[in-house]
């Protein structure tokens, strides 16, 4: 059996090492895949909307597409709002710094040139990191 005394303990030394886990600070710049540092945060949302197209003068040939991106977020653990947080929308240099609005969105516009008489067409890949 038991004696009171050693269940006593025992309780004290559970609740100690409980207290003493959450005074821990959580890593900085915890690591993902492959060592890069992971997001605190995940996708929940994404809208892409054309905007309007620049044309020649005096021709209606396009020159150039406007795109309006919004991708909304939230917490990846929490899962709650990331209203009011700083972002930068990155490609090869900075495209945006941002704060999230009250949907927890933030939204960039991007003008992409077009090449009207290309003989072959051609997919083009952008590729865009929220940080």
């Amino acid at each position: 059996m038991w004696n009171s005394k050693v269940s006593q303990n025992a309780v004290w030394l559970v609740v100690l090492t409980l207290v003493l886990t959450g005074c821990l600070k959580a890593d900085k710049h915890s690591q993902g895949v492959d060592g890069e540092v992971a997001a605190h945060f995940q996708i929940t949302r994404v809208e892409f909307n054309q905007g309007p197209v620049q044309n020649k003068s005096n021709w209606s040939i396009v020159v150039k597409n406007s795109y309006q991106l919004t991708t909304c977020m939230e917490d990846r653990i929490t899962q709650t709002s990331l209203k009011g947080h700083k972002f930068r929308i990155e490609g090869e240099e900075t495209i945006k710094k941002d704060v999230a609005d009250d949907r927890s969105c933030i939204t960039w516009t991007e003008e992409i040139p077009f090449e009207f008489f290309v003989k072959q067409p051609r997919y083009l890949k952008f590729e865009r990191f929220i940080v």
